[in-house]
Formats: C-alpha cells, structure tokens, sequence
C-alpha cells in the first residue's frame, strides 16, 4: 500500500471559512487564513487519516473517484468552532482525489460536490474560492474582494457547539418582519465589508434567523458578541454555527477589541486576529 508521503501522491490545500456572518445564513461565506492540507495517492485499498471523526473525507473522495485511494488529512483549523474544519477537509480531499485520478481541478465540481455532502454552499465555496462569497441558492457562486482596511478579530472559546445539534435549535419559519430586516441587514453586510463603510457594517446589528437561537444553547457566544459591540466592532456576529465570533473592525480597535473579547470569554478561550485565506491551492 503506498505511503500519503509517496512520490506518486498529490497535495491541495484549502481555507477554514465563517459561514453564514449573521444574517447571510447558508450563503455568504468568509475565508479565513487557516489551512487543511490533503495529501492523497492511488493505493490497492481505501485508507484515510483524517482530523475529522465523521467519515465524510472518505465520502468526499468516493465522490469523485472509483479508485481507491489512500489519504491523509492534516489541518490546522481547530474543530467544531464553527470555522468550517469540515468545509475544508471535504474540499481539500475532493480536489486532491480530483488530481490524484488525472482529473481536472474544476472548483465549480468541488463546490457541488463539497454541497452534496455539508448540504450548504456557504463554507465549502469559501473554502474553494477563498475571499468574501456570496452563493445562489443553485450554487451559483459570486466572489467579492473584502476591503484592505477590515480586519477580522476572532474570538475562539474553549467549548464547542456541533452544527447539527446548532441546526435542531432554528425554528422551521421565521417571521415576515425578521425575514425583511434580514435582507436589509444582508446588503449592509456584503456593501460593508466590500467598501470598507464602518457606517454600514453598524447597520447589520443583531441577526434574528439563527443567532439568538443557537445563543441560548451557548451563552458565553452572546456575552462575547455584545463586548466586542460595545468595544468599538463596526459588527460582530457568530463564526458559522459558533460557538467562535467574529468582529470586523480596523487597525486602531484591533487590540481594545481583542482584550474586551478574551475578558468576555473569562479564560476559557483564546482570540486572535485572522487574516482572509486564499482558496485551494496545489502544493509542492
């Protein structure tokens, strides 16, 4: 059985990701400069090493290959944060699998994919395509370029919070009102972090489709939102299903951010500041 390490193997890298950033739930996406590698090569039989207990990198490389595989996944995204870790292990192995078998690295078939399987474009294109992503509910994907001056603070507490036990938590509908705010919020957002326009940003407040939901399954996710808000953040919602929080702001309120964030979280937990990741890569 060949080695991952073999000289026959292939390597692609793709971005951890925030889904959903408040109000853009299950198809806007963020990628953030952290990265999942797949390292993959024929072999006589299915094998895989993977950070990701749920057995979908061997589904996702099933997907695209009727040839077995051997596969080894490492990743430096933490797990269940809600900073697409499993995004990013499917991708990553979908594209090596790709590679791997002589087929063409077509990201729109990583996408789709990748869908199949998390059962939402938000995560998986910006994994893929990296930046700032916007997904039709077809998937067709529109990338933007988040403006120079935002920055991307991140709260990570010590806790996590698995997306399908975040997602038993939402309602099955939402109110005409909240579903009207939240388009208004959306185009604040994407024209926000697009332009740079802090006012705008400030218009997105607080999301009303999942997040007070899955706050009160977590709610050190709240205390943290509302010390970042009051520090300065232009907006600050939750990373995906959570339990991480993201706050957007510029160079001079990086640090009284941070501090508020890591006081929020009480010790339990750590904040960084993360810059945009690039999309899939092939690596040497």
């Amino acid at each position: 059985m060949p080695d991952p390490g073999s000289a026959g193997s292939v390597s692609v890298s793709t971005a951890a990701s925030s889904g959903n950033l408040g109000p853009g739930f299950d198809f806007i996406g963020l990628a953030l400069d952290l990265r999942t590698t797949a390292r993959v090569s024929p072999s006589d039989v299915w094998t895989v090493s993977s950070p990701d207990p749920s057995g979908m990198v061997l589904q996702a490389a099933r997907s695209v290959s009727d040839q077995p595989l051997s596969i080894h996944v490492t990743s430096d995204i933490p797990m269940g944060k809600g900073l697409g870790s499993s995004a990013a292990c499917i991708t990553a192995a979908i594209g090596a699998s790709l590679l791997a078998t002589r087929q063409p690295l077509d990201l729109d078939r990583i996408v789709r994919a990748g869908y199949e399987i998390e059962d939402h474009f938000d995560n998986v294109a910006a994994a893929v395509h990296g930046g700032l992503v916007v997904c039709s509910p077809q998937g067709f994907v529109k990338m933007f370029t988040m403006h120079e001056s935002i920055r991307v603070v991140v709260a990570l507490p010590d806790e996590t919070l698995p997306t399908d036990l975040a997602r038993l938590a939402l309602p099955g509908d939402v109110p005409l009102g909240a579903a009207a705010r939240t388009t208004a919020r959306t185009v604040f957002l994407i024209e926000g972090l697009r332009t740079g326009d802090l006012e705008l940003l400030r218009e997105v407040g607080q999301d009303e489709l999942h997040e007070p939901h899955r706050i009160r399954m977590r709610p050190l996710i709240g205390k943290v939102i509302t010390a970042a808000r009051a520090a300065g953040a232009a907006a600050s919602v939750m990373s995906g299903a959570g339990p991480a929080v993201i706050a957007f702001t510029t160079d001079e309120l990086v640090d009284p951010i941070s501090d508020a964030m890591l006081k929020a979280l009480g010790g339990a937990g750590e904040v960084r500041t993360i810059a945009v990741g690039t999309g899939i890569q092939r690596l040497p």
